[in-house]
């Protein structure tokens, strides 16, 4: 949300709210689905890599276990995918902007891409999943 400011009538007003509208959904979530997790399974047996799999096999629901495995894996996926987009625009604002070398900010010709911005996260990226364990990489997501 952050890293697309420069498409925003107004920054200052909109980008504050958006975000702190976020935090609260955010917030309200994770407590409604905690309360049900901890209805479901007792708190202490939820110290586990997949509490929400975990409390569907607890009650018995085996094939809702897969489903969230498999939905959380999917949500896995789409929040690196964002964060590949919005580091491959934040290193071209950087650049635009001279915080980091002038041709990082460049767009280039017929494409209108940032491709250096692109390119450099992208090989920031895939030297990151080369050699930092995924356990890692998912528990910063």
């Amino acid at each position: 949300l952050a890293a697309h400011t420069a498409e925003v009538k107004n920054p200052k007003k909109q980008v504050a709210r958006r975000i702190i509208y976020t935090v609260i959904v955010a917030a309200v979530l994770y407590t409604l689905f905690a309360i049900v997790l901890t209805g479901m399974v007792n708190y202490t047996k939820l110290n586990v890599s997949d509490p929400a799999s975990f409390a569907f096999t607890f009650v018995g629901q085996k094939g809702l276990a897969s489903v969230i495995g498999i939905g959380s894996m999917i949500g896995i996926f789409t929040g690196v995918l964002a964060l590949v987009f919005a580091s491959s625009r934040l290193i071209y604002s950087f650049g635009r902007d001279g915080l980091l070398p002038n041709f990082i900010g460049k767009i280039s010709g017929s494409q209108h891409v940032p491709f250096n911005a692109l390119l450099i996260a992208g090989v920031v990226e895939i030297i990151l999943a080369g050699f930092v364990p995924l356990s890692y990489l998912a528990s910063l997501i």
